[in-house]
């Protein structure tokens, strides 16, 4: 039987580093389909790069702006390419809901249906804004399109906003799992080293766990906090922990390349994400930097926000608090810092459950299982009411060919043909 194809289309420069999460969710599907990346834009972390791309079995182009999905000759240019590369495609998935919309014009020229997965505010915040409201709702409408989100909060923000409910569910993003759990810490002698990984922006809860800290040295915890990551916040940080008087108590570490980020969080005793709502509504998804700490074997304090409940098992891969308690935070410190062998059994659980429910290759598994069913229902709705449903949703958001001069339909025939000569993809 053959692999389908699989187009996946993503706003972000592909590579791991670049945004890890689309990464590991395509490569994830290596198994299982042939996935075709068309990404532009540059990379939030770094230049352009190509991590682990050619090892993945992934092919990846770039486009040279998203507008160019609205034209319809130049959508049949690329899908040209790619029929000629590797096969006509299966299905489309768009990595964040504004990619959703801009994919329409592509899951429709190529007749395959469409899945959305949605990563954090794209479900919370922007599904709801005026200026997008009616490119969601022609989303919405796409014929046998689903819709997934990385945590069950967003996947509710979605049905509210008109997603239709039997179309829309959960896809948690899938971490690698280590060969090896980090060692507990032998030298710990009393005192507890923990970890908070994240940009240095309101919503990951800095301000909380610094007052955490201060909170449990006051009760006599030899509590030490490494923060990993950067951001704007980062000097607001650095006043409060000098007012604090926490110099010596609280690192800021700056962002890391992800094989020292492992190497420093095995020197650790425990991981804190105490995610808050951030003042402008924005909240968190279900942090990567999370899962990653529990496929390693480490305990986690977490935040009663957002997705950290679905990841995090209170009593037994961690310590859920209250969102924005630094009290509660402080407690949960103190007590893990003074029972090593409660900080080893929840680590020995937190590296249990990535096993089981957020592996990469598993959850891999999953979305390729989830896409084939999608592609079977779609074949399924008859092609009158396909088209018709497709003319409905591009409505607005794409150019219909007869728009097109027929100097630049005849200029991109052109392209076409030579393209289809050369095997290339634009």
């Amino acid at each position: 039987m053959s692999r389908p194809v699989i187009l996946h289309v993503t706003s972000f420069a592909f590579g791991a580093t670049s945004h890890p999460g689309v990464h590991r969710c395509v490569t994830g599907m290596a198994a299982h389909a042939d996935n075709v990346v068309l990404h532009w834009g540059e990379s939030r972390y770094a230049a352009e790069e190509g991590d682990g791309v050619a090892e993945s079995g992934v092919s990846a182009y770039r486009l040279e702006a998203p507008k160019l999905l609205k034209k319809p000759f130049a959508v049949s240019h690329l899908l040209a390419g790619v029929r000629r590369r590797h096969g006509s495609p299966a299905a489309v998935i768009a990595h964040f809901g504004n990619n959703g919309w801009r994919a329409l014009p592509l899951a429709a020229w190529a007749d395959v249906p469409l899945l959305t997965l949605f990563h954090g505010e794209d479900a919370a915040r922007r599904v709801v804004a005026d200026e997008y409201a009616d490119a969601y709702r022609r989303l919405f409408a796409a014929p046998g399109a689903r819709f997934r989100a990385v945590a069950g909060h967003l996947a509710d923000s979605l049905r509210k906003a008109g997603a239709p409910g039997e179309a829309t569910g959960v896809h948690h993003l899938g971490v690698p799992i280590p060969k090896e759990p980090a060692a507990p810490r032998t030298d710990a002698d009393g005192g507890l080293r923990v970890a908070l990984v994240g940009r240095l922006l309101g919503v990951k809860g800095h301000a909380v766990a610094f007052e955490a800290v201060a909170r449990a040295r006051r009760a006599g915890s030899r509590v030490e906090l490494l923060c990993f990551g950067e951001g704007p916040e980062r000097d607001a940080l650095e006043e409060k922990r000098r007012v604090l008087g926490l110099s010596d108590a609280i690192e800021l570490c700056g962002a890391l390349p992800a094989a020292e980020l492992e190497r420093a969080l095995r020197a650790v005793d425990a991981v804190v994400q105490p995610s808050v709502t951030d003042p402008d509504g924005r909240a968190e998804g279900l942090p990567n930097a999370l899962l990653e700490a529990m496929a390693l074997g480490l305990p986690a304090v977490g935040s009663r926000h957002g997705g950290i409940p679905e990841a995090i098992v209170h009593e037994e891969t961690g310590l859920l608090v209250a969102e924005g308690s630094a009290s509660e935070l402080a407690d949960a410190l103190v007590r893990l810092a003074a029972e090593p062998a409660t900080r080893r059994r929840m680590g020995s659980h937190a590296r249990r459950r990535a096993e089981q429910e957020f592996s990469h290759e598993g959850q891999g598994r999953r979305l390729a299982v989830d896409v084939d069913e999608m592609i079977g229902a779609y074949r399924r709705i008859p092609e009158p009411e396909r088209r018709e449903a497709w003319r409905a949703s591009l409505e607005g958001l794409a150019e219909a060919p007869e728009e097109t001069g027929r100097r630049e339909r005849l200029r991109w025939m052109a392209r076409i043909a030579a393209n289809r000569l050369a095997g290339a993809i634009p």
